[in-house]
Parts: C-alpha cells; structure tokens; sequence
C-alpha cells in the first residue's frame, strides 16, 4: 500500500465508526477489513481480543455504553504498514458499560476522552490494533471515581 492508500484505509474505519448512528451495517464494513487472527489490544484494560468477533466485540462495547459517540481524528502519521492515529471520542454514558471489571450502569454524563491507535496492516487488512486511553478520565468523567482522586 501507498502511504496515500494507507491513510485512505486507516481513515475509512474511523469514518465508519461515526456511521454507527445511521448505517446499520457499519460494524461489518469496519471487521471486513479486519484479519482472522488480528490482535486487539485495549491497553489501559488490560484486554485483549482477536479477529473479526473481537474488534465486533471491542467497538460494539464502546457503542453500547455510549451510543451517541463519535471520534474526532486530529492527527495521523501513517507509513505503508503502519498507523498511528491521535483522535477524541465524545458520548454520553447512557448504556452499560462492560468491562473486565464487570458492568458499569449509565451515568448519563458526558464523556470527551483523548485516545491514541496504532494500527498495523497488511495486504489490506488490519492485522494488529492498539489502543491507549486515559482510563483514570474515563472513570471520573462517569462518575465512578472522584476528579480529586
């Protein structure tokens, strides 16, 4: 892949996660894209999933616990097998959220987190995905842990 193509692929799926409120097939069109034995790792939770059910299972959780969000991309450097992509997630915690600590009820707060991927891919698809979020934020913005903590 060009680097041009590259961003262009890394692109599409943040693009298409912010098609979830209208598109009812955008988490097929995102694990299209994704290896039978990608590995996916939230890093701050300390999961980790693989393939086509595990990113499904991975962005469904985010999508449930805040059905409103979306990601707002501000920078990406890209190569041609890798990216790394620096994005904000805006939502409201209006549904469970599922953790391996167990289920976190809504809160109905509003939730603006700095998340950074990294994505790497091969043959045109995403063959490994990293994520690193701030969950110490995450957990005061809904209201689990006081913001003085």
């Amino acid at each position: 892949m060009t680097i041009q193509e590259a961003e262009s692929f890394i692109r599409s799926f943040y693009d298409r996660f912010n098609s979830h409120t209208s598109d009812p097939c955008w988490l097929d069109k995102i694990v299209a894209d994704v290896s039978d034995d990608c590995s996916i790792w939230d890093i701050p939770s300390g999961m980790t999933l693989v393939g086509k059910e595990g990113m499904q299972l991975f962005l469904s959780t985010w999508t449930t616990a805040f059905p409103d969000c979306s990601m707002e991309v501000k920078n990406m450097v890209v190569s041609e097998e890798q990216a790394v992509v620096e994005y904000v997630c805006h939502g409201t915690h209006t549904g469970t959220l599922y953790g391996p600590g167990g289920e976190i009820p809504p809160s109905g707060r509003k939730l603006l987190l700095h998340y950074c991927d990294v994505h790497r891919f091969k043959d045109g698809q995403i063959v490994e995905h990293h994520t690193y979020y701030d969950a110490l934020g995450l957990l005061q913005q809904i209201g689990l842990i006081s913001e003085e903590t």
